[in-house]
């Protein structure tokens, strides 16, 4: 019988530096008011200076760890779901595996599916320990998309903010924190949220088009995406699971906008107390948008153990996924 998995410990990490709506009326035509009603956001942290992503995904690793109350050379495996990375190479994975100090030569990559990127990597950590391969996995999600918007789109830079979230999933012999998991991915629709390098040839060659390096996303198309797949994909988990939406007991959605939150949440029957939400505070931090959303809504005690969760991410790719959680 393959073995349980677990939810041991949560973490997260945000920059402390951070812009208003009041501040972003400065770079772009906008206020506070047309932000907050159309995204929900007020404020988003980003990183300033020469202040790294592999920083934060630590200090959300030292997070969990800590909350899992383990030894760091217990982690058997690290994957970090990112897409802006410091560097293309060494993976950020790697840049934590170092400065955490762990003395085993584990394996350590990263997956780069964006705003869906916690699902991804949690489902392979999952599959991983259910093999019998590894038993204690450390998964984060790290994205710094400050660095990569264009600052005068205001369609993009008012959206997205930097952070880190961390999970440490392990084996069990008797209880499972992860009833079911569904990922998906639809690449004929990728064109709507794109993130290109901005690269060149050789100079003793053609040369190509150098695309500049910023995000674009049409808005209107993810919307239609998200409220059109997120619900069906949260009720195949929940049936997955052998459960029923009225035994979920919170949601928490990928921090993209306020509006789809409350679309999805609408067409599910949820709630607002079942609903955490904290893209007011945060932006939409991709990849670490939903570890950082569960650390948070337990630090404030918005969810009461033991209780069952339905996660659900969606992004570029275009990619989705959704799980249900349980926590003891």
């Amino acid at each position: 019988m393959a073995p349980k998995v677990k939810i041991a410990g949560l973490g997260k990490a945000l920059p402390e530096t951070y812009l208003t709506n009041f501040d972003m009326a400065k770079l772009v035509e906008t206020d506070d008011e047309w932000i907050s009603t159309r995204t929900g956001i007020k404020e988003r942290r980003v990183l300033a200076g020469d202040e790294r992503l592999s920083e934060l995904a630590h200090d959300a690793a030292v997070d969990a760890i800590i909350d899992a109350k383990i030894d760091k050379n217990d982690i058997d495996m690290i994957i970090v779901a990112t897409s802006v990375n410091d560097s293309i190479y060494p993976n950020l994975a790697s840049e934590v595996q170092s400065m955490l100090g762990i003395e085993r030569h584990i394996p350590c990559f990263d997956m780069a599916v964006a705003c869906t990127g916690a699902i991804y990597a949690m489902n392979t950590a999952r599959a991983y320990i259910q093999s019998g391969m590894y038993k204690t996995i450390l998964v984060i999600g790290a994205d710094a998309h400050s660095r990569f918007v264009d600052w005068t789109d205001r369609n993009t830079c008012i959206i997205f903010g930097d952070g880190a979230g961390a999970m440490i999933l392990q084996a069990s012999d008797n209880f499972e924190g992860i009833l079911s998991m569904s990922i998906h991915a639809d690449g004929s629709r990728g064109q709507e949220l794109t993130l290109p390098m901005g690269t060149q040839n050789s100079p003793l060659v053609a040369q190509k088009e150098v695309l500049p390096q910023h995000l674009y996303m049409n808005g209107k198309e993810i919307y239609k995406f998200v409220v059109n797949t997120i619900p069906d994909s949260i009720l195949s988990v929940v049936e997955q699971a052998g459960l029923t939406i009225g035994d979920i007991d919170y949601l928490v959605l990928h921090q993209a906008n306020v509006r789809i939150i409350k679309a999805v949440q609408e067409r599910l029957g949820f709630h607002d107390g079942q609903v955490f939400h904290n893209l007011h505070k945060y932006g939409n931090t991709s990849a670490a948008s939903i570890f950082v959303a569960l650390t948070e809504a337990f630090e404030m005690k918005e969810f009461e153990r033991p209780c069952t969760i339905a996660i659900s991410g969606f992004g570029a790719g275009l990619a989705w996924g959704s799980g249900i959680l349980r926590f003891d």
